[in-house]
């Protein structure tokens, strides 16, 4: 199983504490995988498909991680 922890603060406070005791016991299972995103480290830009991220409600683009890039899942264009 791989899991995907997805960070969005700029700091590494309590959030990144809180899945780092997860990952602890996760990892006690050989077959778990973890893997973290920092938000604050990738140039996410509006999304040129579907400008998610401009709309005025705000809502954000659902994203995928795979083979190492992010997608917008609404319009399946990479995002970094």
């Amino acid at each position: 199983m791989q899991v995907l922890t997805i960070i969005g603060s700029p700091r590494k406070g309590h959030s990144y504490r809180v899945a780092q005791q997860i990952e602890r016991r996760l990892t006690q299972n050989p077959d778990v995988r973890f893997e973290y995103v920092f938000l604050n480290q990738l140039n996410l830009q509006t999304c040129r498909g579907c400008s998610m991220y401009a709309n005025p409600e705000g809502n954000n683009a659902v994203l995928s991680k795979t083979s190492g890039q992010i997608w917008c899942i609404r319009c399946n264009r990479r995002m970094v």
